[in-house]
């Protein structure tokens, strides 16, 4: 989750013609002056009405190239703008654009006004690769006729400024920012409003390529500027401080950026009202601050308000409250409530389908967020049909390398291999690591984590040789980048002894858990879960070899941690009991292993029943032990009563029950003769 991020100002700068009309009059009519005075009053609609009777009247009497006619349809244009009518300005725009071009050429002044007002209207409906060319038109125009460093030119160059920031074109767009910088330096002085806004875009562009500090430092300047000219709570002010915030946020400075945006909501609460759409970004933006702390409660009462809020301005439909949806149904999904946030994410979901459509961005941002938490809910078939949907569109509208595509291609092979199928996960996975080492190099995060899920699969399917030459190659990636006692590395290191072991090449495997564990007890200390887990299998791969004595010694240590840790009680503190009873009992030290196997028992009977499995396999370990010394009656009571419960779960004919059968049989011979 990011901090809000608005891009400066996004009025037009509009030097070199009046606001209202582009073109002037010789002499203004009185149904002219009342028009401008409705259009000044706000009354666009009405204004509307009174300039198509103005520009029809001049059409008939002057002509449509008339400069009268033209004035009335600039006029007429401006008003549909003003209501948000874009095409239908656009078009108006085009045919002033072409008069004035066919009347006073293409460099003259009220030319170059309808260029421009064209221009933005264009860049009001998104088309910004087209308001690029209008724009560098104008600029060229008013370059050699104005000079380079003139107000109108620079107001020409800010406007291309903004267009080319909007296609995402940040390092081209820098160049534009540093030269209208310094030109109003120059011409206005480093104090003045357009030089600090030029000085804000410019640290704007810098921020979006990732230059995070250096932005930060121009942001902080910007700020410090604004503070000194307008006072703190000036709102071009605290549009400084949102955006230095942004910077420090960016940098995942959490604490640092929570202070500030509790200053600039306290601000605009004071300036603007509680309600006011910017007071609520800085709501947003202090909510994403804290949940970024992990203070995820708290956060989530922030986005609540904030959600309740644009709710009752804007309607739950609104764009920016379906943003405030988002950022709320993200805050309980954090909190591991699944469920809850899958009905939060379901109406996001629906709300914008409606609203946008179903292959929308925004759309399709909802549909992966919410298939997280069908996923974390294990519904992994469910979450599977919303993964092929993401990336069916994802291929369609942004081609099957994209990196989006490929984020949801590795959700759709974590469905399937959470389903157990293994083999069609192995299919996606190896795509996927083909497509990352193609578009990102060997050695990319994004890269290896594919080679990792891969390796995973691979081992699951039990081909351990070939999952052990994947764990080789992503632990010889890893060294190379990373510390060697990084955990990430010991958890590859972990996998690819595991993989060894699987193979029964335990004198090999041996020096790799010599080493995990070694490394585990600097990194997390001697008693730490995962420091023990590698204890247990250093104890497994000496067993395995035949070092009972010592397997033993290994094992006692690991039973002394976790009675310590987890209790006596605990499920894995009876695994560690049970092998070292086991490890005892090779040794043939039968009636030390009986006492082992008696606790054994009886703690997993109080715990799980005495029909469980692991109670018979603790009540089978203690028959043999009695069996081993020789003790036929009491070994055979156990034997019956294990005997007894194997036929009940298992069946008579099963072969445990067949061995335990020929036991009984034995013992009785034994007795007998």
């Amino acid at each position: 989750m990011h901090a809000k991020f608005r891009h400066g100002t996004q009025n037009f700068e509009l030097r070199g013609s009046c606001t209202q009309r582009t073109c002037v009059p010789r002499k203004k009519t009185h149904a002219q002056s009342v028009a401008t005075t409705i259009f000044n009053q706000g009354k666009f609609e009405e204004a509307e009405g009174l300039y198509r009777r103005l520009l029809e009247s001049r059409e008939k009497l002057l002509g449509p190239d008339n400069s009268d006619t033209l004035a009335a349809l600039s006029d007429l244009a401006n008003t549909i703008l003003n209501q948000g009518k874009f095409e239908e300005a656009e078009g108006l725009y085009r045919r002033l654009l072409d008069s004035q071009e066919k009347l006073m050429g293409p460099d003259n002044g009220d030319t170059l006004a309808a260029l421009q007002s064209m221009a933005a209207t264009i860049f009001k409906q998104g088309k910004f690769e087209e308001a690029e060319g209008l724009y560098r038109r104008l600029l060229e125009c008013r370059e050699k006729l104005l000079g380079p460093d003139n107000s109108d030119t620079l107001a020409a160059l800010s406007n291309l400024a903004k267009t080319i920031f909007m296609q995402g074109k940040f390092e081209e767009v820098e160049g534009l920012y540093r030269r209208l910088l310094e030109s109003r330096k120059k011409l206005l002085g480093p104090d003045n409003s357009d030089t600090l806004d030029a000085l804000g875009n410019l640290a704007n562009a810098i921020l979006q390529q990732g230059r995070f500090g250096e932005a930060e430092g121009l942001y902080r300047h910007h700020l410090e500027c604004r503070e000194k000219l307008l006072g703190p709570d000036n709102r071009d002010t605290l549009t400084a401080l949102s955006h230095f915030a942004n910077a420090i946020f960016k940098q995942g400075r959490f604490e640092e950026a929570e202070g500030l945006y509790h200053r600039l909501l306290k601000s605009r609460e004071k300036l603007l009202g509680p309600d006011n759409s910017d007071t609520l970004d800085a709501l947003d933006n202090l909510a994403n601050a804290i949940l970024q702390q992990g203070r995820f409660g708290e956060a989530e009462g922030l986005y609540r308000h904030h959600l309740e809020c644009r709710e009752k301005l804007l309607g739950p439909d609104n764009r920016d409250t379906l943003a405030a949806l988002s950022h709320f149904a993200n805050a309980i999904f954090k909190q591991g409530r699944f469920e809850e946030a899958e009905g939060l994410y379901h109406r996001l979901l629906k709300s914008r389908e409606k609203l946008l459509g179903p292959d929308n961005s925004d759309t399709l941002a909802a549909l992966q967020s919410m298939a997280p938490t069908i996923f974390m809910q294990g519904k992994f078939d469910e979450a599977e049909g919303l993964y092929r949907r993401l990336l069916e569109s994802r291929e369609k509208f942004l081609g099957p390398d994209n990196n989006d595509t490929l984020t949801a291609l590795t959700y759709l092979a974590n469905a399937i291999f959470n389903q157990g199928r293994f083999e069609e996960a192995e299919g996606l996975y190896r795509h996927l690591l083909e497509c990352r080492e193609k578009l990102l190099g060997p050695d990319h995060s994004d890269t290896l984590a594919a080679l990792q899920s891969l390796a995973v699969t691979v081992f699951n399917q039990g081909k351990f040789e070939e999952a052990e030459g994947l764990y080789h190659r992503l632990l010889e990636s890893q060294e190379k980048l990373l510390v060697s006692d990084n955990s990430y590395i010991l958890t590859v290191l972990n996998n690819l002894a595991n993989t060894i072991f699987m193979q029964g090449k335990f004198e090999e495997v041996e020096r790799l858990y010599h080493r995990l564990l070694k490394s585990r007890e600097n990194l997390l200390s001697p008693a730490n879960s995962d420091t023990l887990a590698a204890l247990q299998f250093l104890a497994a791969t000496i067993l395995m070899q035949g070092r009972f004595e010592e397997a033993e010694w290994l094992y006692r240590r690991l039973l002394e941690s976790r009675e310590k840790l987890l209790g006596p009680d605990n499920s894995d503190t009876l695994a560690a009991l049970q092998s070292v009873a086991a490890t005892i009992f090779k040794q043939g030290k039968f009636e030390e292993a009986e006492g082992l196997y008696r606790r054994l028992l009886e703690s997993r009977e109080k715990l799980l029943g005495p029909d469980n499995s692991d109670t018979l396999a603790a009540l089978q370990s203690l028959a043999a032990a009695i069996f081993n010394q020789g003790k036929f009656e009491e070994a055979e009571g156990l034997y019956l009563r294990l005997l007894e419960a194997q036929e009940k779960i298992l069946g008579v004919n099963h072969p445990t029950s067949l061995k335990n059968r020929k036991i009984l049989l034995f013992i009785a011979n034994k007795r007998g003769g």
